[in-house]
């Protein structure tokens, strides 16, 4: 799976505005391509690193906007 230029984007902004780190980042990209391999329905970037409990539903929102 290749890393959808939308999620790469999201995490890019998210670590510039201090949000989160690059390992996770890579931690929720990499889970997200796990989930994929197994055959799970493919969720957005932002639910992986809510799900980790590394962004809120605000900061989502917030990135989403930019």
């Amino acid at each position: 799976m290749n890393i959808d230029p939308q999620d790469k984007l999201f995490c890019e902004i998210a670590i510039d505005l201090g949000m989160i780190k690059q390992e996770q980042a890579d931690s929720a990209l990499e889970a997200q391509k796990v989930d994929d391999a197994m055959g799970i329905a493919k969720k957005k970037i932002g639910a992986y690193l809510f799900e980790m409990k590394v962004l809120t539903r605000e900061q989502i929102g917030q990135i989403v906007k930019m």
